[in-house]
């Protein structure tokens, strides 16, 4: 569960005697009954921009090869055929143009 793997973060400096465990306000809304959607969401308005980044490539280089695998099985399973015949059917009508 995503709220066991989230601790306290610790508050420390100058006006600190001594580090205080403090629950961030997000951290707090994960322990309520929520979505695991809601969850992820909240968790990831607390990553730290640098963390944000990677998590943005992440899903963005996961996404584009889940695409591609589903590309790759559409093709397998012959289902642009229709649209490869309309496509050189066009072409060798003259109906193309260079671009």
């Amino acid at each position: 569960m995503l709220k066991s793997r989230l601790s306290p973060i610790t508050l420390t400096g100058p006006n600190t005697a001594n580090s205080v465990p403090h629950t961030h306000p997000i951290q707090e809304e994960l322990e309520t009954d929520m979505s695991t959607l809601e969850q992820i969401e909240a968790a990831i308005l607390t990553l730290p921009s640098d963390e944000f980044q990677q998590l943005r490539q992440w899903f963005f280089d996961l996404d584009y090869l889940q695409w591609d695998e589903q590309l790759e099985r559409d093709i397998a399973d012959g289902k642009l055929e229709t649209l490869a015949k309309e496509a050189i059917a066009d072409f060798k009508a003259g109906h193309c143009r260079e671009v």
